[in-house]
């Protein structure tokens, strides 16, 4: 039997800003030239908002995010071919992202967020179907 084998697709990818600690706007090269634009929402982590109560951690965890990109290079994300994971409810990519630090080992935005107290652990719930009433 010949086991099925799942692809991830990787990307490079070019940041351009932060919306938020956990969401990013990004310049990516799709090959054979051609380059889109995307918000990216980084796959398995939650930044606090920046408004309300969280107001605080949630610039601070933006900051983060644009501190992480200054210091690294060759940045590239990683999207997932589930298609309840490709996508977000408001159409951002949802990807784990990758980059060189100071041309060294690459290493995670989601882990570095994480390891740094600026997010938590996120798993995206399947929602339950609606039923039909006829």
């Amino acid at each position: 039997m010949v086991e099925r084998i799942t692809p991830t697709f990787i990307y490079r990818a070019k940041f351009i800003r932060a919306i938020d600690g956990d969401t990013v706007v990004m310049e990516i090269d799709q090959g054979l030239y051609q380059f889109a634009i995307r918000r990216v929402r980084l796959l398995g982590v939650n930044c606090p908002e920046m408004k309300g109560r969280t107001k605080a951690a949630g610039i601070a965890a933006k900051q983060a995010t644009e501190a992480w990109f200054r210091m690294r290079g060759n940045i590239v994300i990683q999207t997932h071919p589930d298609p309840e994971q490709h996508e977000d409810d408001f159409g951002r990519w949802l990807a784990d992202v990758w980059g060189d630090y100071l041309g060294n080992n690459q290493d995670s935005l989601g882990d570095h967020l994480l390891a740094h107290g600026h997010g938590t652990p996120y798993a995206k719930k399947k929602r339950a179907k609606k039923k039909t009433v006829k």
